[in-house]
């Protein structure tokens, strides 16, 4: 019988103990007959053939690495060779599948409209996928003990999400909120925050942390509070950076002076 999951389970742990007594040579055989098993279903007692299996010829095949592997594999009723363990594990992975297309098939039939069938198809593709993935997973043998049974566990499942780009975030929901504090356009706000992150040495997340801050409270003058906050928290490797390069110190002052420059012009024009 074959099996239609391109992987089984490994025990790391419970398969180290089991084979302690085997040669790396025997081992690495085990596991390709184990293989073997799992893709073509039971194996042939038959010397010539899984010497074959192993490129291997007949006479070291029973020399070298039956007699540490024998003892890992029981005859069934047509008289093949299975792991009595590899084969707990493939009906157990039968079961479930065959349960959750049941479940499938529960839900698809109460579904009464099209968006919920397109659900139920969703869910079906996600659970197939999450079959199919678990490769990191684990070597069921006949060889696990008791205990290492009780000590088995699933590592857990890491979902991984790259972090967000505070600098998108920075000239997005930042420019949005500058331009809310000010009442001035995103357009003239735009090379304001530009300053402040070059004053920060494009320390993106620091601006946003303020300008959410400024957000909360409120103050009078949003560019001149902003910009005494990020001058008190330019990080240390920053300052580091200026002391160690004989750097002038950094300038937080410039955007205040750009932005007053440019609110003194509207002025002038409006008169």
């Amino acid at each position: 019988m074959t099996h239609d999951f391109p992987w089984f389970a490994f025990y790391p742990r419970d398969f180290r103990d089991g084979t302690t007594r085997l040669t790396l040579a025997q081992i690495g055989a085990l596991i390709s007959l184990l293989s073997e098993e799992w893709i073509n279903g039971p194996l042939p007692d038959n010397a010539d053939i899984l010497a074959r299996l192993l490129g291997m010829d007949r006479k070291s095949f029973l020399r070298e690495i039956w007699p540490g592997l024998r003892g890992h594999f029981v005859a069934d009723a047509e008289g093949n060779l299975v792991n009595r363990r590899l084969e707990n594990e493939r009906e157990k992975s039968a079961d479930k599948s065959q349960k959750r297309r049941e479940a499938a098939g529960k839900r698809w039939r109460k579904a009464k409209t099209k968006e919920e069938q397109n659900d139920c198809i969703t869910d079906a593709i996600a659970s197939a996928e999450a079959e199919h993935s678990t490769q990191f997973t684990e070597v069921p043998s006949s060889l696990r003990s008791d205990d290492a049974t009780a000590r088995r566990h699933s590592p857990p499942v890491i979902d991984e999400k790259p972090p967000p780009d505070q600098r998108q975030i920075l000239f997005r929901t930042g420019l949005d909120n500058v331009s809310r504090l000010t009442g001035k356009p995103p357009p003239q706000c735009r090379p304001v925050i530009g300053r402040w992150l070059k004053a920060c040495k494009d320390e993106a997340h620091l601006v946003n942390k303020v300008i959410a801050e400024a957000v909360e409270q409120r103050p009078a003058d949003p560019i001149a509070w902003i910009t005494a906050s990020l001058r008190h928290r330019i990080p240390p490797l920053i300052q580091a950076s200026v002391a160690r390069f004989g750097l002038d110190e950094v300038d937080l002052d410039a955007p205040l002076r750009v932005y007053h420059e440019q609110c003194r012009r509207e002025q002038a024009c409006l008169h």
